[in-house]
Formats: structure tokens, C-alpha cells, sequence
């Protein structure tokens, strides 16, 4: 294609105009093209917005203007500033395109209330658990999924390719196992538990890595940016995905976030002492808020409060007297 040709189809492209041929014709064009994306990627979204107009703007003027009787060394120095303008034109479109077909590619699985299973390109097994988010790339190049939320993994062995789960600020890094990770973006911490084989797991501003077994879990503080690795106690971490409700040595504030994405609901704690109070028992999503609150509150000498979707525990003396 000549330049006029290039231009016209630019105009279209840019306007969101072209026929698919015409669309691949740019594509093509653009791939065709040498250049370096590293200064393009690192401006802002806005910057690269005023870069492209003011560079598609010189380009046009260079193809367009006519001067009188121009000599070669003139047409020489036109033709080379449109080249290299059309070459940088080519590299932040391309960016742009890439960036585009990259995240119409991406595959998303979210859950409001309850769970939801799901099977990945690779064969490996993911339950959702509730305000969830799971999300992959169609094309499945790496085994890289990002995760909000909770879920329950099983994966399917490949040496040759580790499957990573992406986290907030941990990356979780296995071959073929079984885990849990509950990694909600409201939460202080990140918890990834081992049900079988084992995990790596590394925190996003800390080079420490742990290694997880069977029977052990990591849990990363967002706020010292720590891993602690414990033992796993009680039922399996991933007794979620069989409806049972299991609290051990969680605080009021924790048990009553766990309730409100469960039945959601909105729980208020009046008191800011009885958050930090101290919960163990076993339930079952079959019971209604009202029963599980009905017990909780005896064990720390609380009253809770329904109106609709809103709860309201209130304990004014604090924990348990």
C-alpha cells in the first residue's frame, strides 16, 4: 500500500469504520512495521492519547501539503519524516490493537451468591465460592488465571507447565494439586491452603518464598507484606464447596464478612470491642442467618437486630462476660 492508501485507511480505522478486510488490511500493515514499544508503554493512558493525534495529525500534514516545485532533497526529507512518523503511528496503534484483542480474549467466571464450578481449557477444576472472580486468557498460552475472591482448585499435572494463580499481591505457583485460596480485596489477609501435593508461594513486594505440603497454609499480611506459614486445623479448607459453614478462632468481624457473602446481607457491629471476639462453631448454608446468629450471639452475650437485608449485633459490655 502507498502512503495515500495507508492514510485513508488509517482515517477509517481510527473513526471505527472499516469493513473486517480493511481492519486486517491494518493489521497486517502494522505488523509489517520495525519498531520499539518500551517509551510508548510507559506513558500514561492520556499521553499516549495526545501523542497519537498530535503524530497522526504531522502525518497527514506531510502526506497532504503540496508545495510548488519542490527540490529532491526536500522530497527526500518529507518522505522520511512521514516514514518515521507512520512507523511510530504503526507502533502505538499496534499497541493499541494488541492491548484491545488482549482483553477481548479474556474469559471471565464471577459468582454474586452461592458457588459455581467450573472446568478450565487445560482440564483442571475451579469452584467458586461467593463475590468471587476468576479470570483467564482464551488462548490459554500460560496456565495463569487471576483471582478475587475464594476458590478451590484442583489441577491438573504438567511439568512442563506450572500452573500460577495470580492473587492481589500473592502468586501461587503449582504443578498439580489441590488448594484453597481465599483472597477477597477487603480483607487484611491472603490465605492459601493445602488440601494435596504441594504449592510455592510467593509474596508481590517480598522475595520470601514458602513452600506448602498437605496440611499447611500460607497467609500473607497485605499491610507487612509478610508470610506466615501454620498448620491447618479442623475440616478441610475447602469445606465451603459442600455447603458447611467452619469457623475456628475467628473474630466476630471475620465470621459476620464470611455470612454477609453468603446470604447477602449487611451485618453492623455496633460495638468496635465485640469485632475482635472470638468464634469457633459449624454450621450449614441450609441454616438461615437467624439461626446461625442465634447461636453465635449466646456464646459472647450479644443481641442482633433483622431488618430486611440489614443485621445489627450489639454487645455493648464487649466479649463474653
Amino acid at each position: 500500500m502507498d502512503q495515500e492508501q495507508i492514510s485513508r485507511l488509517l482515517d477509517k480505522y481510527l473513526a471505527g469504520a472499516c469493513t473486517p478486510e480493511e481492519e486486517q488490511a491494518v493489521h497486517e500493515w502494522l505488523k509489517s512495521r520495525h519498531y520499539d514499544q518500551s517509551q510508548w508503554q510507559r506513558m500514561s493512558g492520556q499521553a499516549q492519547q495526545e501523542f497519537l493525534d498530535a503524530l497522526y495529525r504531522d502525518v497527514r500534514q506531510s502526506i497532504n501539503v503540496k508545495k510548488p516545485a519542490p527540490d529532491r532533497r526536500s522530497i527526500r526529507m518529507t518522505l522520511r519524516i512521514a516514514a518515521v512518523g507512520l512507523v511510530l503511528l504503526g507502533a502505538a496503534l499496534l499497541y493499541l490493537v494488541t492491548s484491545r484483542n488482549d482483553k477481548a480474549e479474556e474469559l471471565t467466571i464471577a459468582t454474586t451468591t452461592g458457588t459455581k464450578k467450573a472446568t478450565l481449557p487445560d482440564g483442571s477444576v475451579v469452584i467458586l465460592n461467593a463475590s468471587s472472580q476468576l479470570r483467564y486468557k482464551q488462548s490459554w498460552k500460560a496456565r495463569e488465571v487471576e483471582l478475587s475472591g475464594e476458590a478451590y482448585f484442583d489441577v491438573q499435572p504438567n511439568s512442563d507447565r506450572p500452573f500460577v494463580i495470580r492473587s492481589g499481591a500473592v502468586r501461587t505457583r503449582v504443578l498439580g494439586t489441590s488448594f484453597n485460596i481465599q483472597a477477597y480485596p477487603a480483607e487484611r489477609r491472603i490465605a492459601v491452603s493445602v488440601i494435596s501435593g504441594k504449592v510455592a508461594l510467593t509474596g508481590e513486594k517480598s522475595e520470601e518464598k514458602i513452600l506448602l505440603e498437605k496440611g499447611q497454609a500460607g497467609i500473607y499480611d497485605r499491610e507487612d507484606h509478610r508470610i506466615t506459614q501454620v498448620r491447618t486445623e479442623g475440616d478441610s479448607p475447602a469445606a465451603w464447596t459442600e455447603g458447611k459453614l467452619n469457623f475456628f478462632h475467628m473474630t466476630l468481624e471475620e465470621v459476620a464478612a464470611v455470612l454477609e457473602r453468603t446470604y447477602n446481607i449487611r451485618i453492623s457491629i455496633k460495638n468496635d470491642r465485640t469485632r475482635k471476639c472470638e468464634i469457633t462453631g459449624r454450621f450449614h448454608i441450609n441454616q438461615s442467618p437467624a439461626e446461625i446468629l442465634e447461636v453465635i450471639c449466646k456464646t459472647i452475650d450479644a443481641t442482633y437486630k433483622i431488618e430486611g437485608e440489614n443485621i445489627t449485633i450489639d454487645q455493648p459490655a464487649g466479649c463474653g462476660r
